[in-house]
This record gives C-alpha cells, sequence and structure tokens, in this order.
C-alpha cells in the first residue's frame, strides 16, 4: 500500500502563520559519542521540482524520499571508516541517547513531512516513527475506530499513514499554513527513550511551553530492536 500526500496549501480550521515561500533549506546537522559520529543531510530545494509535486510514502519507505534528498549516516568515531547510510526525515534536531543505542531525530518541518518525531537503533535501523500536527490529528478512539474499518493485513499500514493521535492535552502546537509545525522545546528538548519489555514505546521530553510530555508510539509501527541474524549495514 503506498500512500500520496499532494504538496497543496492546506485550509485550516484556524489562525496559521503565514509562509512566504515553500521551504526550502539545505541542513547538516551532526551529533557524536566515543564510537559513533552520526551526521544528518536534507535538501528540501528539490522537492516538488519533478513532474508531479508529490511524495510517495510507504511500510517500506515511509519517509517517502531515499538517500538523494534527506538521509541519516555513520562513521566511526575512533577510525574515521563509514559505517552505514540510511533514508530520514528532514530534521531540525539530532541527538544520541546516553546509552548509545539510541539516535533520536525531531523535525519541526511540515512540508512534505510526516514524520517529526523518529527513533533509529545504533546501527541505522528504524525503530519507530510519529506524525505531529495540530490540524489533522484525532483523538485516540476515533482513530483505532477508522484503522478498524480495514482489512486486518492492512491495518498497519493504515497505522503509519492515517491521521496521528493528538499530543496529550495542554502541549501546545503551532502550525504555519505549509512549511512549520513547532511543537517541542527548540533550545532544550531533553528527549529521553521510553521502552517497554525491550521494545520502544514513547518518547518523553520537553514541549513547546518547556512542560514535560511523553509522545506515543502506536506499537503497530513499532519495528523489533533485535538486529537480524547476519544482519549488516
Amino acid at each position: 500500500m503506498r500512500c500520496v500526500v499532494a504538496l497543496v496549501a492546506v485550509l485550516l480550521a484556524g489562525p496559521a502563520a503565514a509562509d512566504r515561500m515553500p521551504y526550502g533549506k539545505t541542513v547538516e546537522l551532526e551529533v557524536s559519542n566515543e564510537q559513533l559520529i552520526v551526521h544528518h543531510h536534507h535538501d528540501w530545494s528539490r522537492i516538488g521540482l519533478g513532474e508531479n509535486d508529490a511524495v510517495s510514502y510507504s511500510v517500506a519507505e515511509p519517509f517517502g524520499v531515499g538517500n538523494d534528498y534527506s538521509s541519516l549516516s555513520a562513521r566511526s568515531a575512533s577510525s574515521g571508516s563509514p559505517l552505514w547510510q540510511v533514508p530520514s526525515p528532514p530534521l531540525t534536531w539530532l541527538g544520541i541517547s546516553r546509552d548509545g543505542r539510541h539516535i533520536i531525530g525531531l523535525s519541526n518541518i511540515m512540508r512534505a513531512n510526516i514524520t517529526q518525531l523518529v527513533v533509529f537503533a545504533g546501527d541505522g535501523r528504524l525503530l519507530a516513527r510519529r506524525w505531529v500536527t495540530s490540524t489533522s490529528c484525532v483523538p485516540r478512539k476515533t482513530r483505532e475506530a477508522e484503522i478498524a474499518r480495514h482489512p486486518a493485513n492492512q491495518q498497519r499500514a493504515y497505522a503509519e499513514f492515517t491521521a496521528p493521535e493528538c499530543l496529550p492535552p495542554g502541549h501546545l502546537v503551532r502550525e504555519s499554513v505549509t512549511n512549520f509545525v513547532r511543537w517541542y522545546s527548540e533550545n532544550d528538548p531533553a528527549p529521553r527513550v521510553i521502552e517497554d519489555a525491550g521494545q520502544v514505546v514513547a518518547v518523553e521530553l520537553n514541549g513547546l511551553q518547556g512542560k514535560r510530555m511523553r509522545v506515543t508510539f502506536d506499537p503497530r509501527t513499532v519495528r523489533s530492536q533485535q538486529p537480524l541474524d547476519g544482519q549488516h549495514r
């Protein structure tokens, strides 16, 4: 199943800041610890320049873009040797957990992007992703009822791409018309990955007003933290 999101202006129910032009920056982010140097690159100046202004998402490619548009890569901190490179959503904040097991990415970019929170394993495997929005989000019960309408073998895909659950009450989310969604403290988000029975279930972080909040992942969309036998990157 593939979901196509057209790059068109959204008519919002409430006021939103106007965007002078479509977001089109090239961004480089880098973080490191004793083992890894992790680098993020995205070039959004190229989005929408093809024959049709759409980004196509699928379970296999949940970010809708390949390495050329947006990627996450790592190299050895000791030798500088490249270790892996994988597709990534366009990020505006990047960090490594204290234990080095998780790479956390945050994004305030809304244009052509439905992943504002993402967790990767230290070997580059995608573990969990989350769409954050105020204009398209729905209550948990509404979302579950919508997903349940579809056959069981399609529910994971719908869980990945249907309207997300709204953030916890009391946590501010601000959106511009097309470009940005402001939802986390950009000065000090301080994210922390929460696990249950060995699986990623949520990320705790500082919200836009500085209050601590827990953002959960739909368990149907969380990937295993256990590497596949013989898997190499």
